[in-house]
């Protein structure tokens, strides 16, 4: 049974790594790295700029609000660029960084103060998911969700 499992587990990795050139160029991240990156993002979501934007999240990104709403992206960066979504100051507190290989689990409170377009500034205490991962040297910003506090 243990040589069944084995096998089986291998033919896994195997097609995994075949199919998918980006698989075997996918390198380690490490808990520095993520901090680093986490910081260049909270400074970009306060200065936001289309290219630190790009370059700091994955083309398939999935942005999940407190509000329910999704963004790709493109609706991300265009949602920040164009002042819908804007912070006057910003947090990231308590942050619990979980590594699997190339890719890294954040759980943070984000805090601070937003001053979005067309609404009077508010007070942001939300809990955040965030999950980084690494391909040929870069971070990027694959999925984040938040909820509030």
């Amino acid at each position: 049974m243990k040589t069944y499992i084995l096998f089986v587990l291998s033919f896994i990795h195997l097609s995994f790594s075949s199919k998918d050139p980006s698989y075997a160029s996918m390198e380690k991240i490490t808990e520095t790295e993520v901090a680093k990156v986490m910081e260049h993002f909270r400074l970009a979501l306060l200065k936001p700029e289309s290219d630190a934007l790009r370059r700091l999240t994955h083309p398939y990104l999935t942005y999940g609000h407190s509000s329910g709403l999704i963004e790709d992206q493109e609706e991300f960066i265009h949602s920040l660029t164009s002042g819908k979504f804007r912070f006057q100051s910003l947090q990231f507190q308590d942050a619990d960084i979980r590594i699997i290989g190339s890719t890294a689990i954040v759980r943070h409170i984000m805090a601070g103060i937003s001053n979005d377009r067309d609404k009077p500034p508010g007070t942001i205490h939300l809990h955040v998911v965030l999950v980084w991962q690494k391909n040929q040297g870069s971070i990027q910003l694959l999925m984040r969700q938040a909820v509030k506090l």
